[in-house]
C-alpha cells in the first residue's frame, strides 16, 4: 500500500477545503473496542489496559474459560455492537477439534457485523493446538472481517514468554500486548479509511448538488474539476480496503 499516505493526505485536503461545515461539535467517542479470552491474555491484562488507555474498551478474562463460555461474555458485553473485538479463546477446548471448529464458528457468527474481529493462536505446545490453529486460519479466509493474530508463533519465537508453554511471563506480556496493539492499531486506520471513502463520496454529492450539472462560470468549472477529483480519490480509497495496511 504504497500510496495510501499520498492518498489519505490529497483526501483530508480536499475534504476539509470543500465539505460543508458540520453544525455541531462531534460528540463521536471513537471506535469501542473489547477484548475477551482466557488465562493467557489476563496474564497480560495491566499492560494491554495501560497500553490501549486511550480506547473506550471493554476487558473480559478468565481463568479456564472456554470457547463457549466466551461467547456467553462477548454477548453479555453487547461485542455485536462493537467496532473492533480481539478475542483469544481456544486453550481450553481445542482437545476436540469439532467441538472447537462449532463453537469458534459461533462466537464468528456473533460478531458477523463486527467491523473487524482479531483472534490469537495458541501456542502450539500440543498436537491439537496446531490442529485448532489451522481451523482458525482457515475460517479466516471466509471471513474477511477476521484476523489472525499469530500469537502461537510470537510466542515461541519470544525467549523466556511463558512460564509452561502457554501463560505468560515478562517477555510474553510484553511480546503479546504488542502483538494485540498492532492488529487493533491497523484495524483503526482501516476503519478511519472507510470512514473517509464515506466522507468523501457524501461530499462528492454534495459537490454535484452545488454545480447543478451547470456550466459557465469559472466558479461552476472549479467545483467540476474538483468533483472530478474528489471521484478519483474516492475509487483509489476503496480499492486500498481490500490491501493489508504496512
Amino acid at each position: 500500500m504504497r500510496r495510501v499516505g499520498a492518498v489519505i493526505l490529497a483526501a483530508l485536503v480536499v475534504a476539509g477545503a470543500l465539505a460543508p461545515a458540520a453544525s455541531g461539535e462531534d460528540t463521536d467517542p471513537g471506535p469501542r473496542l473489547v477484548v475477551v479470552g482466557d488465562s493467557i491474555i489476563l496474564g497480560a491484562r495491566s499492560d494491554v489496559l495501560g497500553a490501549l488507555a486511550h480506547w473506550d474498551l471493554a476487558f473480559d478474562a478468565e481463568v479456564g474459560r472456554s470457547t463457549a463460555q466466551g461467547l456467553d461474555v462477548l454477548r453479555s458485553l453487547d461485542a455485536g455492537r462493537a467496532d473492533i473485538v480481539v478475542v483469544e479463546l481456544g486453550a481450553n477446548d481445542a482437545g476436540s477439534a469439532a467441538l472447537f471448529a462449532t463453537r469458534m464458528r459461533a462466537v464468528l457468527d456473533e460478531l458477523a457485523d463486527v467491523p473487524q474481529g482479531i483472534w490469537l493462536t495458541v501456542p502450539e505446545i500440543e498436537p491439537y493446538y496446531v490442529d485448532s490453529n489451522a481451523l482458525l486460519r482457515a475460517e479466516a479466509e471466509a471471513r474477511p472481517g477476521l484476523a489472525v493474530a499469530e500469537w502461537g508463533v510470537l510466542s515461541q519465537a519470544t525467549p523466556g514468554a511463558t512460564a509452561d508453554g502457554l501463560h505468560l511471563r515478562a517477555p510474553g506480556r510484553e511480546a503479546i500486548t504488542d502483538l494485540v496493539v498492532f492488529h487493533v492499531e491497523a484495524a483503526r486506520r482501516r476503519l478511519q479509511v472507510e470512514a473517509l471513502v464515506v466522507r468523501l463520496r457524501a461530499s462528492a454529492y454534495w459537490l454535484a448538488a452545488r454545480g447543478g450539472g451547470r456550466r459557465g462560470s469559472g466558479a461552476e468549472l472549479a467545483v467540476a474539476h474538483a468533483l472530478d477529483a474528489r471521484v478519483e480519490v474516492v475509487d483509489e480509497l476503496g480499492a486500498t480496503l481490500d490491501q493489508p495496511v504496512d
